[in-house]
């Protein structure tokens, strides 16, 4: 450990990193403890995914939040995603079990008795969605200055989804109304995984005085990035719109587009010219032909990734839960011991969103279908 920064930190908090079985501090912790606990100005860390990012912005927020204790909440943590709230309390209530510093989570699946019962002792920190705490001062605005009286740091995390976007704008104005209802300005600290905008971010930050607001990044080389695209031929119409010409091979199709000249293309079919195979068009219903385009991506999916932990983004929910169908039937006839896929989207109930994330952070191969609600931040 380097005894310069960790030394800073409370020593319950060393006791837990210890206890934990941390060998050393990673660049951007060592400075965000500096910078915090013997400075005043906001600050933004930079870092790629699982980069320490959360652990920087915490360690040393923690020791000032537990070696002055107030009775509200005195470290705000907003997060995009109800689904990163989920994943980091987790993380923050490991480091903070020594230090009696309460954590707790404010979205829509948390409990209505939850919610009470931190409202009428608010303490330590609060993580918390936008949209929540618009409802909160829709719904306890009269409260808002007690339960934010003593607040002292507000986190932003994935701050690069609120720049420049509707979403961000909407919240600055709720932090704004946050500090005029509580007559003060904490601390803001801002995280970010990707982040082409400097200046942006710190404006963001602190609108006034961005030149407030220091930067520190990780130094550690850019991990590889690899791509890979393959896509899927949809079979054409024929004239009739309703039958569907045969699929073709894609050695076939190639050589067929590549014979293709302008002339062609400006034709209504060019596909359905003599040059074309002869075969014999197959009717089918446009439910019926979804589906086999997704069984056939399906497929792919059961192939590439039954193995591996991976995150497979939809666009819609019903095309989530068609795959996901396809995707148990290929596990039964396989039979495979442990079914490696789950579903994640905004539809389904809270039981079934936490066991998939459970699940991908605990089994040793998990892939979630999902929507955009695991987009962000998880590790």
């Amino acid at each position: 450990m380097s005894t310069t920064a960790f030394s800073l930190l409370d020593p319950r908090l060393q006791k837990e990193i210890y206890r934990m079985g941390w060998t050393h501090l990673r660049p951007i912790q060592e400075q965000a403890i500096r910078l915090i606990l013997r400075g005043q100005n906001h600050l933004l860390i930079c870092a790629q995914t699982a980069g320490g990012k959360t652990e920087a912005a915490f360690l040393p927020v923690l020791s000032q939040v537990a070696a002055l204790p107030k009775p509200s909440v005195q470290a705000l943590y907003i997060s995009p995603l109800k689904a990163l709230i989920n994943d980091q309390s987790n993380r923050l209530e490991q480091l903070s079990e020594g230090l009696k510093v309460p954590v707790h989570r404010w979205h829509g699946d948390v409990s209505n008795a939850q919610k009470r019962r931190f409202r009428q002792t608010p303490s330590g920190i609060l993580m918390i969605t936008p949209e929540s705490l618009e409802s909160n001062f829709i719904n306890y605005g009269s409260q808002m200055a007690g339960i934010y009286e003593h607040l002292e740091f507000v986190v932003v995390d994935e701050l690069h989804s609120f720049l420049e976007d509707v979403r961000g704008i909407h919240l600055k104005s709720l932090l704004s109304r946050l500090l005029t209802a509580i007559g003060r300005k904490p601390r803001f600290i801002g995280l970010s995984a990707t982040l082409s905008d400097t200046l942006a971010a710190q404006r963001f930050l602190s609108p006034d005085n961005p030149e407030q607001v220091d930067c520190i990044a990780d130094p550690a080389p850019r991990r590889e990035i690899q791509l890979a695209i393959k896509t899927y031929l949809r079979r054409p119409r024929s004239r009739t719109e309703t039958t569907l010409e045969p699929r073709l091979a894609p050695g076939t199709a190639l050589e067929l587009v590549q014979s293709l000249d302008a002339e062609a293309f400006a034709g209504e079919t060019p596909l359905n010219q003599e040059t074309a195979p002869q075969l014999a068009p197959v009717p089918v219903e446009e439910q019926a032909r979804k589906e086999e385009e997704l069984d056939e991506i399906a497929e792919d999916i059961f192939r590439h990734c039954k193995d591996s932990t991976n995150l497979v983004f939809i666009n819609d929910k019903a095309t989530i839960e068609t795959l996901a169908v396809g995707l148990r039937e290929r596990v039964q006839a396989a039979k495979l011991p442990v079914d490696p896929f789950c579903v994640h989207h905004g539809s389904l109930s809270k039981e079934l969103r936490e066991e998939a994330e459970n699940k991908l952070k605990t089994a040793g191969n998990a892939t979630a279908i999902c929507s955009g609600t695991l987009e962000l931040g998880i590790d």
